[in-house]
């Protein structure tokens, strides 16, 4: 099913007052030369791409991912800003940054939403923790091959076709990984300035089972600019959550 219309998920993403939240990151060009500092923001946000809410600090790890390894980086927040900041000084070549919001553990009652689990919490209508990835591809270059490949997130969307190839109104190609390996899943996409209206994307779309790939999803990038392109895995339950809710966003530009 493909929608190119804008649709409000708000129900559908189980909104709370924390763990509905999108993680962003945000860098502030998609381009640098070698030795150059690519600022960015992280932030949590039911707006795509405004900042809403500052992740603590001890929550959040981000790092720069390339062909030649991994770069942690360091964030901060300022005081009553609403998200984090850093910059990564790049090699000119296509990497990802990177950012891991922690587990947390969530529970809902009638008293309201509590960061605590069922112990804590015995009148619980359930209990679940939510995890969070995103990444943004920054010095992409057409036929590379490295934004093709996983990079080890729990749970990732890994594009089967080149970003650095794509122009606006084509389709990219992609997969959501879940330990690495292929499953189903609903995907959907938007791109920066579509919509003021939360938690409104301005694509909807389900993996198809391909031969060669397992489950793949085709997404049309009608219109130039930052896209976003977003999944949501549920795992079983466990004696201490009800549900492992993990949530993953790839960021990229589209010419």
């Amino acid at each position: 099913m493909r929608t190119l219309v804008a649709i409000g998920l708000a129900a559908a993403l189980g909104a709370t007052p924390a763990a509905a939240h999108e993680l962003l990151l945000i860098p502030s060009q998609t381009q640098a030369q070698p030795g150059e500092a690519i600022a960015f923001d992280v932030h949590s946000t039911h707006v795509f791409f405004k900042a809403e809410e500052m992740e603590n600090v001890e929550s959040v790890e981000v790092a720069l991912v390339g062909a030649g390894g991994t770069q942690v980086l360091e964030v901060s927040g300022k005081e009553g800003a609403l998200k984090l900041e850093g910059e990564a000084t790049t090699d000119g070549k296509p990497a990802w940054l990177t950012a891991h919001r922690l587990g947390q553990i969530w529970s809902k009652t009638p008293r309201g939403w509590f960061q605590s689990g069922k112990s804590e919490n015995p009148d619980a209508e359930f209990t679940n923790k939510y995890e969070k990835f995103s990444k943004a591809l920054v010095n992409a270059e057409t036929g590379d091959g490295f934004a093709m490949k996983p990079i080890g997130q729990a749970l990732e969307i890994v594009p089967l076709s080149d970003p650095a190839a794509l122009s606006s109104g084509e389709e990219i190609q992609v997969q959501v990984l879940h330990d690495g390996k292929p499953i189903a899943a609903t995907v959907s996409a938007t791109f920066g300035g579509f919509s003021e209206t939360p938690n409104t994307f301005a694509y909807l779309t389900e993996t198809l089972k391909d031969e060669a790939h397992g489950h793949v999803a085709k997404v049309k990038t009608w219109a130039p600019g930052i896209w976003m392109i977003r999944a949501e895995h549920r795992t079983a339950d466990t004696p201490e959550i009800d549900e492992h809710v993990l949530r993953s966003v790839m960021l990229f530009e589209v010419q």
